[in-house]
């Protein structure tokens, strides 16, 4: 993973998601993720991603907490 890419896996810690449900919210599955944070993925996955998480990271921790619960419990996706 380049030095410059911040972590993505302690990101997504942060705002809560476990790999599952970020999966979930983008229509991936969870080695996919993982495959993302351990920077093996696609530059084009990883950039979705990082937009993913900049997104999340942008939005009220409330906002952020229905989103995540939604998503648990629809298995729907992130919204745009």
């Amino acid at each position: 993973m380049p030095a410059d890419r911040p972590d993505f896996a302690d990101r997504r810690r942060h705002i809560g998601a476990s790999r599952e449900v970020m999966a979930i919210g983008l229509g991936l599955t969870a080695a996919e993720i993982q495959e993302i944070e351990e920077g093996r993925a696609s530059e084009a996955m990883l950039n979705q991603y990082a937009q993913c998480l900049d997104r999340l990271e942008t939005w009220p921790a409330e906002k952020r907490a229905q989103i995540l619960l939604a998503v648990i419990d629809g298995a729907q996706r992130f919204p745009p």
